[in-house]
């Protein structure tokens, strides 16, 4: 991408015929002050129909809201109000511009999303943390969530709790037509394989969610995201600014007087607390999956999983044992002494792949304690058993299985660890099994008449009451499959260490 998107450029780079798929683009592009127009027409012609549909015996038009037409009134004159607020709260550093919004199918937008996600977010972490340090502690980022930034992790602050931050994609991957199917090398992103234009460092910027919402509804304002499939149009849309004073990067801080002032914290609860742990744990098989495709990685990796065969463990038990003295050998120097040859792969292990297994072993065996340490509701015990399915799940086994076969201290550490966990979450299922038939067979009897108590027992049932069955009781997790070992998995899967011509 030869521009860094911004409100100066991005009028340009979306009107480019190679931006869309072909249909005509209005040329030349309207002005900001012709879509501010346009979309107050459209706002007042929604009322209009809206007060219409509401006239009684009146004919409902073929688009007539399903909630009914008090409904739909009410939300046309709240978004006509809304617009005209917008207008007047546009956040420091940000400018209204023209931007040709070009509809691409899901498919197209997974394959962007899946790299944004998995591979170019938390090096654009890491890029903020090395190159934008004063702009993120303006913003209200600590220091310990700067520090995790450097490891391409989420910014929290010293009690672990999130910073309602968002990297956003300021040309949308949704509306970003050819263009955004392009892979190119990003000039800040120097020695990376090609990505998408959409996910080069200069199309992102880091916004607090409130300002990424404000976004988000000037884009819904104008039902940005139902143009037809293929098509283009063009919208009115928040865009940052870049100038020497303000890089564009991270959204600066607004006024204290400003709605949106100022860095909140993320509240989520038990069930999102598992649903992060399903991201922390993908993120880092994806960082694992990029080493193994690092130059020497395979072969070393596999000589080192045939050492730790010949002593019938796993390498990352056998470097833990080498360390305390229990086995001969330095698994880990050999490792280290390998990296060190390439810049690339050290820099790789050491500033994501290691952060990051640290980073989903404290996540995951601290989530546990946490839900474990209360089950005596409903809602908690369902929040248990979402997260002992997610611990039993496919990603965590693969997960498991990458770890293992790496001798640094953060893989032992992780591999012990995981392995006592799944023994505790077992304990507590076995727990939560036991006082759940408990509660079912106290309802049972407290449910059934005692007959002879209260007389209600026909005179001529002389035959002994039957006790009913408990039904079955599953605990929501599937059942286990056999063990299949490392040859079915990560680095020692079939072909992954094979020699050429083997």
């Amino acid at each position: 991408m030869a521009k860094r998107v911004s409100a100066d450029t991005i009028t340009a780079i979306t009107a480019e015929p190679s931006f869309h798929d072909g249909t005509p683009a209005e040329s030349p592009p309207p002005t900001t002050e012709q879509l501010i127009t346009r979309i107050r027409k459209d706002l007042d012609d929604r009322v209009a129909e809206a007060r219409t549909n509401a006239v009684p015996g009146a004919p409902l038009p073929p688009n007539h809201h399903p909630d009914g037409p008090g409904i739909s009134l009410t939300r046309a004159l709240a978004d006509q109000q809304l617009f005209e607020q917008m207008l007047k709260e546009v956040p420091k550093g940000f400018r209204l511009s023209p931007v040709l919004y070009a509809r691409i199918d899901k498919d197209d937008k997974e394959k962007i999303t899946h790299e944004y996600t998995y591979n170019v977010r938390p090096r654009f972490l890491k890029f903020l943390a090395e190159q934008h340090e004063g702009e993120l502690k303006a913003l209200g980022i600590c220091d310990h969530g700067i520090d995790r930034m450097r490891h391409g992790l989420d910014p929290t602050n010293a009690d672990g709790e999130h910073y309602s931050v968002n990297v956003d994609h300021i040309i949308e991957r949704n509306g970003s037509g050819a263009w955004g199917m392009v892979q190119e090398a990003d000039p800040d992103q120097p020695g990376a394989k090609p990505k998408y234009h959409p996910n080069h460092f200069g199309n992102f910027i880091l916004l607090p969610e409130k300002i990424h919402e404000f976004k988000n509804e000037l884009n819904d304002l104008q039902s940005a995201s139902d143009t037809p499939l293929g098509q283009s149009r063009w919208i009115l849309m928040m865009i940052p600014e870049r100038n020497a004073a303000f890089p564009g990067f991270v959204c600066p801080p607004q006024d204290a007087a400003h709605r949106l002032a100022g860095l909140d914290l993320r509240r989520i609860d038990d069930f999102m607390r598992t649903d992060h742990g399903e991201f922390v744990v993908r993120t880092t098989i994806e960082e694992l999956e990029e080493l193994k495709d690092m130059k020497g990685v395979r072969t070393l990796v596999r000589g080192q999983i045939a050492q730790a065969d010949a002593a019938q463990t796993k390498v990352a038990d056998l470097a833990a044992d080498q360390a305390d003295g229990k086995a001969p050998g330095n698994l880990r120097k050999a490792f280290a002494d390998a990296v060190k040859r390439n810049p690339e792969v050290e820099d790789h292990v050491e500033n994501l792949v290691k952060p990051a297994v640290k980073e989903v072993n404290a996540y995951v065996t601290g989530l546990f304690t946490k839900l474990s340490a209360k089950t005596g509701t409903p809602k908690e015990r369902a929040a248990f058993w979402k997260f002992a399915r997610f611990v039993r799940g496919k990603n965590m086994k693969n997960l498991q299985l990458d770890v293992e076969a790496l001798p640094f201290a953060e893989a032992s550490d992780l591999t012990r660890s995981f392995r006592q966990l799944g023994k505790d979450v077992t304990a507590v299922c076995d727990r939560l099994d036991a006082e759940a038939k408990a509660r079912f067979a106290k309802e049972t009897r407290e449910s059934i008449p005692d007959f002879k108590q209260d007389g209600n027992r026909p005179a001529n049932d002389t035959a002994p009451a039957q006790a009913q069955p408990l039904p079955r009781r599953t605990r929501g997790s599937r059942p286990r499959r056999p063990e299949q070992g490392r040859d079915k998995k990560t680095f020692g899967r079939p072909g992954h260490f094979k020699r050429q011509g083997e």
